[in-house]
């Protein structure tokens, strides 16, 4: 009889397989109003709570006002295909930006 993994290597494949799915392109950035719009590429479907995202290098969730899939304002649920909106509370000038999604995929303008 075959041997079961333990769970660790199944989560750690499941993540790694999940990763290889997954990808975002930032498609346009308001730096005055501060709002950046983020398209899921990929084939995985991901979670508005394990995104973090990052002015010059510096973890800012703090500053997120909100996030909003496009077409679909309540879900929390990310879509391939679907556009994510996020607003910040100041303008993003002069900012580096860079959006992490839960598995490690990112994306900077």
């Amino acid at each position: 009889a075959s041997e079961i993994p333990p769970l660790s290597i199944v989560d750690s494949l499941d993540r790694d397989m999940t990763a290889s799915h997954t990808d975002i392109a930032i498609v346009s950035i308001d730096r005055e109003n501060g709002t950046v719009e983020v398209v899921n590429k990929g084939q995985s479907t991901l979670r508005l709570g394990t995104l973090d995202v990052l002015l010059d290098g510096n973890w800012s969730n703090g500053q997120v006002i909100s996030m909003e899939i496009v077409g679909h304002a309540d879900s929390r649920i990310w879509l391939p295909g679907d556009i994510l909106t996020i607003r910040f509370s100041s303008d993003l000038a002069d900012k580096n930006i860079k959006i992490v999604t839960g598995n490690g995929i990112s994306v900077n303008d």
